[in-house]
């Protein structure tokens, strides 16, 4: 059962994606900058984990086992013709967990600069009319290996999942729609990744995510004045099974429904304030994992 759990620790909670998708959520729509334009971005994301699951139940957890993350991201965008926007995304995490290595239990708090994403957004359709519009847009990027791996515990490499960084070449891609007609708002995305093999020969599972989201803007002055907007949604993902060394891993991969709401502040047209949070409504993880209990991003950004 150790050895089980250590594996799972090892390759579970791969955050899907990790930086360019929860950090940076103003890319991930079918909206692009104004020509010639740029946003700033700081987010802070929090993940925490501390249920032992087997399937879609919860087991239990004698030894505390816990996964925590907590992520501040910075990023830029910038529109470099009309339609299409450059993004980069830079991650600074702080892994935190507990897990079982040689019948003991060890805790661990690596610190550190996380995995650069490269993030490329193209409009592919755009429609405006009276109080209304439409957009859609394509995704694609990669997230670098340039994070830190090399955090220890007594002397050896801690899991992969507990460091910053994945030490391997992680592309994505994705669509994005928004719809916008008076006071509402429709938002839906597709996403997908694949993991390359990082260090310690480990590749977690490719990862497919879809959410859909209805907003309303409860607030809206005539502009340039303040509106302040909220949004429910769905998002729902699939892991794949992770390997290492070539092998599959038991006790990764599964799938997730979770519900999340989220509220959006805008004092001006140029300054935009987040919130979101994200919790499981209903999971099925392959053998035994640690699940995540909630995801809550606060987020401020600027434009000009």
């Amino acid at each position: 059962m150790r050895g089980m759990l250590l594996r799972a620790l090892a390759v579970l909670a791969v955050a899907a994606p990790a930086a360019a998708q929860q950090g940076a959520l103003e890319l991930f729509v079918g909206e692009t900058l104004f020509v010639s334009g740029t946003r700033v971005a700081l987010t802070w994301l929090r993940q925490e984990g501390g249920e032992l699951v087997s399937g879609s139940d919860g087991v239990p957890n004698p030894s505390g086992l816990e996964r925590d993350r907590d992520v501040l991201v910075a990023s830029v965008a910038t529109n470099v013709r009309r339609g299409l926007d450059v993004a980069l995304v830079l991650p600074w995490a702080v892994a935190s967990g507990t897990f079982e290595r040689g019948g003991g239990v060890l805790s661990t708090d690596n610190r550190g600069i996380g995995d650069l994403a490269i993030v490329f957004k193209q409009r592919v359709y755009h429609e405006v009319w009276n109080k209304g519009a439409w957009n859609a847009a394509l995704l694609g990027g990669v997230e670098t290996p340039t994070g830190d791996t090399s955090g220890r515990t007594a002397g050896a490499l801690d899991p992969p999942n507990l460091q910053p960084g994945s030490g391997s070449w992680d592309p994505f891609i994705g669509l994005a729609s928004t719809y916008e007609s008076g006071r509402m708002r429709l938002d839906a995305q597709l996403f997908w990744q694949r993991f390359g093999e990082g260090e310690q020969d480990n590749r977690p599972g490719d990862v497919f995510s879809a959410e859909f989201d209805i907003g309303y803007r409860v607030l809206m002055t005539r502009y340039p004045g303040p509106t302040l907007s909220t949004k429910a949604g769905m998002r729902y993902r699939n892991i794949g099974r992770g390997q290492r060394s070539g092998l599959p891993l038991s006790n990764s991969g599964g799938e997730e429904l979770a519900a999340l709401v989220a509220a959006g502040w805008h004092p001006s047209p140029e300054w935009d304030v987040s919130f979101r949070l994200e919790a499981p409504l209903y999971a099925d993880w392959n053998g035994t994992q640690i699940a995540t209990d909630y995801r809550a991003l606060v987020g401020v950004g600027i434009r000009f």
